[in-house]
């Protein structure tokens, strides 16, 4: 049996994800209500149960309406939010009746995204839950890279050990240099947080996809009380860096992250103490997991290797292309780009007529 559970669903939503055994931050209801603005969709747990097994899909279904040459039509398409909201579910692929449940649970699922007038699916999958294989068939389980994630639950001499040397003189040394940590328990400072991350972001050239409007963050504060962390890295009472966190169940998440690009050097040093503090907190209070994330855009950059000199442990990072109705889906392709040669600035793009394009003569 399959339910559509909206986020007003609160006890409902939070009852699935708990049968599912694993869920983080970015499954929650709350998540999913502070991220609906941005987002500009429609927040809906797609809650499957068969027997003993369960499984749980978070999606934003989004109009079609708002693209310019789509006007007027009345299909829609569905994501995930902005992170790591992918499938979730207590059935292991080595289960005896696992093939059942996942082919019982595709056509549960086909059938409700035909009702809802869904032409295509784009599903971030979870780093920590390698699901792909329940979308086998019905969708395209594509590979993006991969992100890093610290084992909290190792003795603290072994943490120390996956952590790069140059690293761990940098934490030294941004101790020995006077860098101090604050938390913000009730994220008075989001300005200040927010005038950091913007910053690195433009250093960085990060696409828009990156920046959120202020009501964003306020949003987070409102909606995840008691799940979200800000920490600052600050030099003589001045902020040097900011980061903020996400804890949920057994799972800390980097979500953003930002520092003074003036500051040089300095400014990741007060990254990697802000790190190394949280890392320190999340093994003292139980947490398994500290998921770091990956380089912007999935990319094996110079995010992703400041990342890396904090653990040897990668996984593998999926998104998942699932096309619901392909002739609407054509129609749609052919009604945005018409017979013009067009270029996506993102390779892959999906659902491809919702791509950023640059024409070109033909």
């Amino acid at each position: 049996m399959l339910q559509l559970i909206r986020p007003s669903q609160r006890q409902a939503w939070h009852d699935i994800l708990l049968r599912c055994n694993f869920y983080d931050t970015y499954h929650l209801p709350e998540y999913h209500l502070a991220v609906r603005d941005v987002d500009e969709g429609e927040p809906v747990l797609l809650a499957f149960e068969d027997g003993p097994y369960v499984a749980a899909l978070p999606l934003l279904i989004r109009s079609v309406n708002n693209i310019p040459e789509l006007r007027g039509t009345a299909c829609k398409d569905a994501c995930s939010a902005y992170g790591y909201p992918g499938l979730i579910t207590n059935c292991s692929p080595n289960d005896p009746g696992a093939e059942a449940f996942r082919k019982a649970w595709q056509e549960s699922v086909a059938q409700v995204l035909q009702s809802l007038d869904i032409v295509a699916v784009f599903v971030r999958q979870h780093p920590l839950a390698q699901t792909g294989w329940m979308w086998r068939e019905l969708g395209i389980v594509k590979p993006l890279g991969q992100t890093v994630v610290i084992d909290l639950k190792r003795p603290e001499s072994e943490q120390q050990r996956t952590i790069r040397a140059g690293h761990r003189s940098e934490i030294r040394k941004a101790t020995e240099l006077g860098i101090t940590i604050v938390e913000d328990p009730k994220l008075d400072r989001l300005k200040d947080f927010i005038a950091l991350y913007e910053a690195t972001m433009h250093a960085v050239g990060a696409s828009s996809y990156y920046f959120f409007p202020n009501s964003y963050f306020d949003a987070l504060r409102y909606h995840l009380q008691g799940r979200v962390k800000l920490f600052f890295a600050e030099l003589h009472g001045e902020p040097v860096a900011a980061s903020l966190f996400f804890h949920c169940g057994n799972v800390i998440q980097y979500h953003l992250s930002g520092s003074n690009p003036a500051l040089g050097r300095v400014r990741a040093m007060g990254t990697k103490l802000i790190i190394d503090t949280v890392r320190r907190w999340g093994s003292e209070n139980g947490f398994h997991w500290f998921h770091l994330g990956g380089g912007l855009g999935a990319r094996q950059d110079s995010l992703f290797l400041f990342k890396a000199g904090f653990s040897d442990l990668r996984c593998d990072h999926y998104v998942v292309n699932c096309v619901v109705k392909p002739d609407v889906y054509t129609e749609l392709l052919r009604r945005r780009f018409g017979n013009e040669v067009v270029e996506s600035t993102t390779n892959g793009w999906f659902p491809a007529y919702r791509c950023p394009i640059v024409k070109r003569a033909a």
